[in-house]
């Protein structure tokens, strides 16, 4: 019985040897082909807002909306975040940071006062 388990442990050794070569012999193989995929990754990522009107918005804001009123709420360069419109209807919009203290946000249902100007300002 013991004599079954060291023919079978030949072959798993030998794999293991034989594994432990590979990987000795391909070691900057595997380094430059890592660096390759880390290198992708990133670039896809950081390009997305490029490629992707959706991500774009998401990251820069949707910085032109059409009202119901038919006036377009802009976000200026630097706008950020949330957005309400105080100017009554017709005046020109004037867009402020929204706050808890105002009432709820909401694009879909406040579209002639809320705009979204993304995480980052649109000059960048």
């Amino acid at each position: 019985n013991r004599r079954e388990l060291l023919v079978l442990g030949d072959p798993l050794k030998k794999a293991k040897d034989d594994l432990d070569k590979f990987k000795t012999g391909h070691v900057e193989f595997y380094s430059n082909a890592a660096l390759a995929l880390s290198v992708g990754f990133w670039v896809a990522l950081f390009s997305m807002p490029s490629y992707s009107p959706l991500v774009h918005d998401f990251v820069f804001g949707a910085h032109v909306t059409n009202s119901t009123a038919n006036v377009d709420i802009s976000c200026g360069a630097e706008d950020i975040g949330k957005q309400r419109n105080i100017a009554p209807y017709p005046e020109p919009p004037v867009l402020v940071d929204w706050n808890k203290t105002m009432p709820a946000w909401s694009t879909s249902s406040n579209p002639d006062t809320d705009i979204w100007c993304g995480y980052l300002p649109s000059k960048f």
